[in-house]
């Protein structure tokens, strides 16, 4: 995925985590089990209270959506990009060199596509700890990928989307299972690829490349593709050939969807609630 470029360029370069905005940091902490040595919370300096209009004390701090996707400068390098004020933050990680597909929980916890043999290995990466819990493997097309909670927990479920030219599947895994549970639907072409996926609310989600909205029901195993398209087919359909980067997310049971051009320094975004 392509960085998300803004009016602040400045705010690109590479940023030492003990340098790291304090909401940046207390957000990213409150996220894991336990703040790992070397994360600490820096002092509050003039430039960050300009830079943010001032800060609560952490007891009062409420953690915002941030994003987290991978910078096309060197591999291990990414972003963390904040959609309130279009500021981005790169960090450096090791342990994700060579890896591709991501997906965030509110747990300090990645799920991770390896990009290199053996090809499409899944694993949860703990991003404080570095603890890794290795998923049964999969079939080379998948589409897009989501979880509900971290692997420690027991609400934990994982659901992959799988499409190509003659099947469309849904599969799902719980930690502790041994394969994956594999549903087959019926395949609808004109609603496009099912590239984006969702948990919110015992629910997934998923926005097609023609801007059509599915939803996986995990208890009923049910799949319905809504009526009414967010948007026009215009803005989203043929993603890649119009050079257009779309976003999804979830906060406080709200999905949003930003869509931004390369080359330009505005995005679009709304609320499908």
């Amino acid at each position: 995925m392509d960085i998300m470029r803004t009016g602040r360029g400045s705010d690109t370069a590479a940023t030492p985590a003990s340098l790291f905005p304090e909401t940046l940091t207390a957000k990213l902490i409150a996220q894991a089990p336990s703040a790992p040595a070397g994360y600490t919370i820096p002092a509050r300096t003039k430039s960050q209270h300009t830079c943010f209009g001032g800060l609560q004390d952490m007891e009062e701090f409420q953690p915002l959506p941030w994003l987290f996707y991978p910078s096309e400068e060197e591999d291990g390098d990414y972003i963390l990009f904040d959609p309130s004020r279009s500021q981005i933050y790169k960090k450096n990680v090791p342990d994700l060199k060579g890896h591709k597909a991501l997906s965030v929980s509110r747990d300090g916890w990645l799920l991770v596509v390896t990009d290199h043999k053996p090809f499409n290995w899944l694993f949860f990466l703990n991003l404080f700890t570095r603890e890794r819990i290795y998923l049964p493997n999969r079939a080379r097309f998948l589409n897009c990928l989501a979880f509900s909670a971290a692997p420690t927990s027991t609400s934990c479920l994982v659901v992959s989307f799988s499409q190509n030219r003659n099947r469309f599947l849904i599969s799902t895994w719980t930690p502790g299972e041994t394969e994956w549970t594999i549903h087959h639907y019926s395949r609808t072409p004109s609603s496009g690829r099912w590239s984006k996926c969702i948990f919110s609310n015992g629910l997934v989600y998923a926005l097609s490349n023609c801007g059509f909205l599915g939803v996986f029901d995990p208890c009923n195993a049910t799949w319905v593709v809504l009526p009414v398209k967010p948007w026009g087919c215009a803005v989203f359909c043929d993603i890649v050939a119009t050079g257009k980067q779309v976003l999804m997310m979830e906060h406080d049971g709200n999905i949003f969807v930003m869509s931004a051009e390369r080359g330009k320094k505005t995005t679009t975004g709304r609320c499908l609630n």
